[in-house]
């Protein structure tokens, strides 16, 4: 049993014994409270107090990736988290800054797409972006990072690896050893393109290339208006490879080279937000269950072998990320 169902059955008990213990009114208090913990309001937490207007911080650490919400799991610098968050700070007009600290190997084309795509609505509202690189900001990190007003990267920072890549297994060879045959029944010669149970042919790879270029060059577009710079400079470091700080700024990449107390001081100085709040939006959760987190979440060995299997549907998009770590 796994963690997800050991925490629905806690959560159903309590539920249960809360009902038949507390009186009527009592226990509609507590639905409402409940229902409010479940809800996707979120609150203002002050990190310092100011007088004019308000700096938003905002931090995406990991994959971009659309992890949904899981109360299970701290996913306070998740994708969803941030897209709620960008959707709030483009309605909220005393927002006069944004600190976007990143911390992402990069992830899905699509993911990227969407944060980018509210990041130059904030641009057209005439919000400073300013940028703080972590320990990686490589590929879709680059991508939703490149429209800010001024990108920071930590001394040690590893960025670059900007382009667009499509995987997939091919078990043909295994199969054949042992006698396994795929039955594929399809509408279309390409419809199984990538299928892990035969070879690609010329055309298939052929057609995915395609793909994979055209979303490559939009990238490069993205990278070289953001930046400044032409696509031709651009495609002088845009070949997938990684760089440190040093030569990121070398090749304009990056605007200067700090850490986070000087590109947020960079922020109120050059904006003259020096007076300005400095908030960031926190979410409800369930802290009481923070507990089942730890819980092992035993597999059998042919639910582990599912899992890999069911992993290919990742296999079938692009993704913007540098695998190297």
């Amino acid at each position: 049993m796994n963690s997800k169902r050991i925490g629905a059955i806690i959560l159903c008990l309590i539920i249960i014994l809360i009902n038949a213990l507390i009186p009527k009114k009592e226990n509609e208090d507590f639905k409402n409270t409940f229902d409010n913990m479940l809800s996707d309001k979120s609150n203002e937490n002050i990190i310092k107090a100011g007088t004019n207007g308000k700096i938003l911080k905002l931090s995406l650490e990991g994959v971009i990736a659309d992890d949904g919400k899981n109360y299970l799991q701290d996913n306070s610098n998740s994708y969803s988290v941030l897209i709620k968050s960008l959707d709030r700070a483009i309605s909220d007009d005393e927002i006069r800054g944004v600190y976007f600290f990143v911390n992402s190997p990069g992830g899905g084309v699509y993911e990227s797409s969407e944060i980018r795509k509210r990041i130059l609505k904030l641009k057209e509202k005439n919000i400073p972006i300013y940028v703080q690189m972590g320990t990686i900001c490589a590929s879709g990190g680059v991508y939703i990072t490149s429209d800010a007003d001024k990108i920071y990267a930590h001394p040690e920072t590893l960025t670059g690896s900007i382009g667009v890549i499509m995987q997939s297994m091919n078990f043909s060879g295994l199969m054949e050893k042992y006698g396994v045959k795929a039955v594929t029944v399809k509408s279309g010669k390409n419809k199984d393109m990538l299928s892990p149970y035969k070879e690609p042919s010329s055309e298939e790879l052929e057609i995915v290339q395609d793909f994979i270029n055209s979303s490559y060059d939009r990238f490069v577009d993205i990278v070289a208006n953001g930046r400044e710079l032409s696509k031709e400079e651009v495609k002088k470091f845009a070949d997938g490879r990684i760089y440190s700080a040093q030569k990121a700024l070398e090749y304009k990449m990056i605007d200067k080279i700090g850490d986070e107390e000087d590109s947020l001081n960079a922020l109120t100085h050059d904006n003259h937000l020096e007076d300005a709040s400095i908030i960031e939006y926190s979410y409800n959760s369930l802290p009481f269950l923070d507990f089942l987190k730890y819980i092992p979440n035993e597999k059998s060995d042919l639910e582990s072998v599912k899992s890999i299997i069911s992993s290919r549907e990742n296999a079938d998009r692009p993704f913007m990320i540098y695998g190297g770590i």
